[in-house]
């Protein structure tokens, strides 16, 4: 609560008295013991921006080699895919991914809590099949809402050491202050017996892949859950490039001194419930479609071209060159887009969000965008209002966990790349630019489809949230309200 009032206390500040907001944001870094703590709770909140820039700016972040022996060039190749979407598909075929593995399995993930993919790796660990993973080693929020069967992150760790032993190699990732990527490993790359990967938006997380049957029970329980892009693809050479990626991230972790960030216990929130039993969205549920699977082979004589994209790598050069290419159409859904202050901003995410503001502007180019509707969306909307955008076309759900463009009907991007300066440039992140119009229509008409039956194109009032305590958390519970944790929120 003390945090509450004074991140509120900031807010009134920053466009009244600099020295004052200064001063004050100086108290909240302490409490919060940065740099440790997520910026995105502190970004925007003071003028003083080179300050505060300087304390999340790790030298080595700008310094950022791997180590991996793959080039992270374009492949053009006989590949066969295996499109999907969470939550309807998304447990359905990463447990048969993981159910063909014969050899060894590579993981890259941001969070792993959920008890139901823990076991699956479990079994491969069990019958003598080698697993080396890279997680993001900070506490993830489990226990509640659609994560309320999930596990500690630790015990996960602690289930598959047993079962492995010697067979499951695994290391937190250097992320710590004056690491390579900072803030955050935020990663979700397998890549099985060196031949085969599965590349998502989504973490091993019950929000993110629901061990539910939806094509049996139904479209009901859907908006219960995160929508996400992931995607298999069958290809050697596509399959090593992720692969001596994920070895490299692991022996340059390795490097670091394992130290363990501490985390400030923070309140629960207490949020309009945007799944109410109104109407609408009973109505609204009903109409939502369970979307299958796609399968689509290409040969040698037939390729698919793809081109893999990392960060700190070489996401952002891509991704701009992508988006000003565009001539008649850009769909873009993503958790957040935020922009800063140009004082401080990097020149290569200015360049970016302006040549996606063009486009936005454009009146011959169909540009629009979904993104999430809690955390900081209100801010995130009137900073991309101010930035010049054009936020006409953007629509909002809550469950918008997804991290893909389409571009002009033939060009489709899979990823966990969030549009933040951080999340286009310095985080561990991976996606793929895939050129196919098979494909990119696949993902088009999962975003059509959100767009006109789970977005939104306003923003609530009274979506603001406020700290849970004894005295208003049961009225409010019986009062369209819900409890959810820090971490699910501003996550």
């Amino acid at each position: 609560i003390i945090l509450y009032r004074k991140m509120a206390r900031l807010q009134k500040l920053r466009a009244t008295d600099e020295d004052d907001a200064n001063t004050e944001f100086a108290s909240v870094r302490n409490l919060l013991q940065l740099p440790e703590f997520e910026r995105s709770l502190l970004e925007g909140l003071t003028k003083d921006r080179k300050a505060e820039t300087a304390l999340f700016m790790p030298e080595a972040a700008r310094r950022y080699r791997s180590s991996s022996a793959s080039k992270l060039d374009s492949i053009e190749d006989g590949m066969s895919l295996e499109c999907h979407v969470s939550p309807d598909a998304g447990w359905k075929v990463l447990s048969q991914f993981l159910s063909e593995t014969t050899e060894d399995l590579k993981i890259a993930i941001y969070d792993f809590t959920s008890p139901h993919v823990m076991q699956a790796v479990k079994s491969l660990l069990r019958a003598g099949i080698n697993v080396r993973m890279v997680y993001h080693g900070k506490k993830a929020e489990v226990g509640k809402d659609n994560k309320k069967f999930d596990w500690e992150e630790p015990d996960i760790i602690d289930e598959l050491k047993k079962a492995g032993r010697s067979r499951f190699d695994v290391m937190p990732s250097n992320n710590k202050h004056n690491a390579m990527y900072r803030n955050a490993y935020h990663i979700k790359v397998m890549v099985r017996d060196g031949e085969t990967i599965w590349l998502s938006s989504g973490n091993l997380q019950g929000s993110n892949q629901p061990n539910v049957d939806f094509f049996n029970e139904g479209s009901g329980q859907l908006k219960d859950y995160n929508r996400e892009w992931s995607i298999v693809i069958k290809n050697r050479k596509l399959a090593k490039v992720f692969a001596d990626f994920i070895d490299a991230d692991y022996n340059d972790s390795a490097e670091g001194d394992g130290t363990e960030s501490a985390l400030l216990s923070l309140p629960d929130l207490l949020i309009p419930d945007d799944d109410a039993e109104t109407e609408e969205m009973i109505e609204a549920a009903r109409l939502m479609q369970v979307f299958t699977p796609k399968r689509v082979v290409f040969t040698r004589n037939n390729p698919i071209k793809i081109q893999p994209l990392l960060t700190p790598d070489n996401f952002i050069g891509h991704i701009t060159k992508l988006i000003r290419s565009a001539r008649k159409k850009v769909y873009m859904i993503n958790q957040y887009i935020k922009p800063k202050d140009l004082e401080v901003m990097e020149p290569a995410f200015k360049e970016l969000l302006d040549v996606l503001m063009e486009k936005t502007l454009d009146d011959s180019i169909d540009c629009r965008m979904i993104l999430r509707s809690n955390g900081e969306y209100r801010e995130n909307h009137e900073s991309m209002q101010a930035y010049g955008f054009n936020v006409s076309n953007i629509r909002w759900f809550n469950r918008c966990h997804t991290k893909g463009i389409v571009i002009d009907d033939s060009i489709v991007v899979v990823g966990s790349h969030n549009w933040s300066e951080w999340g286009v440039l310095f985080n561990r992140d991976a996606s793929l630019i895939i050129h196919d119009r098979t494909v990119a229509k696949y993902y088009q008409d999962i975003f059509l489809h959100d767009w006109s039956r789970w977005a939104r194109d306003i923003i609530v009032e009274e979506d603001i949230p406020v700290i849970s305590d004894d005295e208003v958390e049961e009225a409010a519970l019986h009062s369209g309200y819900r409890k959810v944790s820090w971490g699910e929120y501003f996550r």
